[in-house]
């Protein structure tokens, strides 16, 4: 059966349209959560002292908000890119929301890694 294959970043799905006789319909498309293996790529848009709820209006309007702790701050992420190009205008996303200082950053297998890292990494696989 013939498809059609989408990807919605701001809540990270793959949405596929599933053809019938008459066409495309995209009246209820179905979605899957990707597992992401491998290095990941988000935007990190606030860090606190203090955790923020997730219902603050801070993070009103925006996709899932994620946070990790270290170095003794709750830090927020946006996103979950496979490659450093595509996080990049999502960045531009954030920064045009308002959180002027975001930037991008990489986890492998769940841990923070350099962009370096994150690079040398993907070339080896």
């Amino acid at each position: 059966m013939p498809f059609k294959l989408g990807y919605n970043a701001w809540k990270d799905e793959m949405v596929i349209l599933v053809a019938n006789n008459m066409g495309l319909s995209a009246s209820k498309p179905v979605t899957y959560k990707i597992e992401k293996e491998g290095v990941v790529f988000k935007v990190q848009i606030k860090s606190s002292w203090k955790k923020i709820p997730e219902n603050s209006a801070l993070f009103k309007g925006l996709p899932k908000v994620e946070y990790y702790y270290s170095d003794n701050l709750y830090k927020y992420t946006i996103g979950n890119f496979s490659s450093q190009k595509a996080c990049d205008s999502y960045l531009q996303t954030a920064v045009k929301q308002g959180f002027k200082d975001a930037f991008v950053v990489a986890f492998y297998k769940k841990n923070r890694i350099s962009l370096e890292e994150a690079e040398r990494i993907i070339t080896s696989m």
